[in-house]
């Protein structure tokens, strides 16, 4: 009888994590190949650093109300409509035949991930016992980073093999196979709606040095990923296809190995600032290199260390985020720390967009690199700013 809970858990754990991998492997399989697809259909850099930018946009607009959504009617329910959302947007993208229909379809697209995305982070805590969310967080993210590090690199496999067109339309699949996956085989965990303080949980949030810094921290992290991840491509067009998804595979991969062990370490790692400085600073180290070369063993070194950055610090930062607020509104919680994401990943390449296009490469990635650096200063500073004001205030 003993068995019967932790089993429980980690069949739930299993399943959902199955279920991240398959949404997330799902929409980044054309990562490679968008930013070309982009170009074909006309666009510039400044054109495809837009059009991520509304993708990422519309997840963050969306990540708080999905996640207040989610607490009241459900995290399974949010998932479903979430995928239902997505699937229609990727399979509809290889009829996007100029640049304003691929922004519409691309942003539509970004709402059904903002729903699922938002449901399945605050999900993973939902089944986990108060000693176990470190190990469901950083096991979902594993997945997920498992997810971002593969589809990349099967789809430039599957460009090469069977054209652009295919990769939207498995995309479009993989999805909808999550959807069924999750509709059958994840439990309906009930919310009580009574205790969904949404007003609550925003003052906690927006009063918190922690989650603020977190927050921040986060931000800045991922906007030196998307920067990567967005314009590597156009900036080493050199390299095929295949390349590129190595490239993306060995940034994912670092990002994974560093979760589930950052997880599993973190009630036993004593000081987590100074774990996720290293991380930030990594991030910077990664950006300046790719500010030197395009070619590919360069670009490699370059994953492993904006891979290992946003693995190490996320989960860190989100393990924190989690602590600070009441288990009923998480999902709520997990809306800013999406949005937080997501809006890094928009804001990223939308400015270093013009920035490539105006000032060349160098500049930009250089810029990039500089972002997770004072993301870092916020990140260490406004706690302590914080706390020797209400100590100023109290005396």
């Amino acid at each position: 009888m003993r068995n019967k809970a932790p089993n429980k858990f980690s069949q739930n754990l299993f399943t959902l994590s199955t279920i991240i991998f398959l949404l997330y492997a799902a929409q980044v399989q054309f990562r490679p190949v968008l930013p070309r697809y982009i170009e074909l259909r006309g666009g510039g850099e400044a054109d495809i650093g837009f059009i991520i930018f509304l993708n990422w946009l519309a997840q963050a607009l969306l990540s708080v109300p999905s996640g207040s959504l989610s607490d009241r009617v459900g995290k399974r329910t949010t998932i479903v409509l979430g995928g239902l959302a997505a699937a229609v947007g990727f399979a509809a993208l290889p009829y996007a035949y100029t640049v304003f229909l691929i922004m519409f379809v691309y942003a539509f697209a970004g709402m059904g991930q903002a729903g699922y995305s938002t449901a399945t982070a605050a999900y993973s805590i939902d089944i986990a016992q108060s000693k176990q969310v470190s190990r469901a967080i950083a096991w979902t993210q594993a997945a997920r980073q498992t997810a971002l590090s593969l589809g990349p690199a099967v789809g430039g496999i599957l460009a090469t093999l069977f054209g652009v067109d295919f990769v939207f339309s498995a995309s479009a699949l993989i999805v909808l196979g999550s959807v069924v996956l999750s509709r059958v085989f994840l439990p309906k965990i009930r919310s009580d709606v009574s205790k969904v303080d949404v007003r609550g949980t925003g003052k906690i949030i927006l009063r918190n040095p922690l989650i603020l810094s977190s927050l921040i921290g986060i931000f800045s992290l991922q906007f030196a990923n998307s920067v990567f991840s967005s314009f590597a491509p156009i900036y080493a067009r050199e390299l095929s296809f295949a390349a590129i998804g190595v490239i993306f595979a060995v940034q994912g991969m670092m990002n994974m190995v560093g979760r589930p062990i950052v997880g599993e370490l973190s009630s036993k790692i004593k000081n987590r600032t100074l774990v996720v400085s290293i991380g930030m600073f990594m991030s910077f180290i990664g950006l300046f290199v790719l500010s030197l070369s395009s070619s590919f063993e360069p670009l490699v070194l370059v994953a492993v260390f904006v891979g290992l950055s946003t693995g190490i610090g996320v989960v860190l930062m989100l393990i924190t985020i989690a602590e600070q607020v009441p288990k009923e509104n998480r999902g709520f919680a997990m809306g800013f720390f999406n949005m937080a994401i997501y809006l890094g990943l928009g804001i990223g390449p939308a400015i270093e967009g013009l920035v490539i296009e105006n000032f060349g490469y160098v500049t930009a990635f250089q810029t990039a690199g500089v972002v997770p650096l004072v993301g870092l200063l916020i990140f260490l500073m406004l706690p302590r700013f914080v706390s020797r004001s209400v100590v100023k205030t109290k005396g």
